[in-house]
């Protein structure tokens, strides 16, 4: 999810620089915010969807055209709102908000799931007492040698 929303931030930033250059700086705080959030939410989606398939037991390939679906069709609907310039695009600030939270509640759960996640082995041995260590402490539990971090 993490990689679908850092290159659609990436993409909102050129169309951003395009819709000024065109339209002028009088957009430039709007489409920050609506632009870069929408952005990220509806590519998030794609790519929690695209993460829910790839783990998910059995294998459920729908599960990326539901959310390639939910997004197009929430892009759609935002970029409807935002050309017909009514009053419902402000309120799709706080939605954009609503989902992006959302998204990184999911995220770490995802991440605490994920099969890539650091185990809790005891990764190496304190260079003092010779003693096995966790990979994320800071200092030995047996001697209290700190690490060098």
């Amino acid at each position: 999810m993490l990689y679908s929303v850092v290159a659609a931030l990436g993409f909102a930033t050129f169309e951003n620089f395009l819709y000024i250059s065109q339209y002028g700086a009088s957009l430039i705080l709007m489409r920050a915010i609506t632009g870069c959030l929408g952005h990220a939410g509806f590519s998030g989606i794609v790519g929690y969807y695209v993460g829910k398939a790839k783990f998910s037991s059995p294998k459920n390939n729908n599960l990326v055209y539901k959310g390639l679906a939910i997004a197009a069709f929430s892009h759609g609907l935002f970029d409807f709102v935002l050309f017909t310039q009514t009053i419902l695009a402000l309120l799709f600030i706080p939605l954009l908000i609503v989902l992006i939270y959302f998204l990184s509640k999911r995220l770490g759960e995802m991440s605490s799931a994920s099969p890539f996640k650091p185990s809790d082995n005891y990764d190496f041995k304190c260079p003092k007492c010779k003693k096995k260590v966790l990979s994320s402490s800071n200092f030995c539990a047996e001697c209290g040698y700190k690490f060098k971090r």
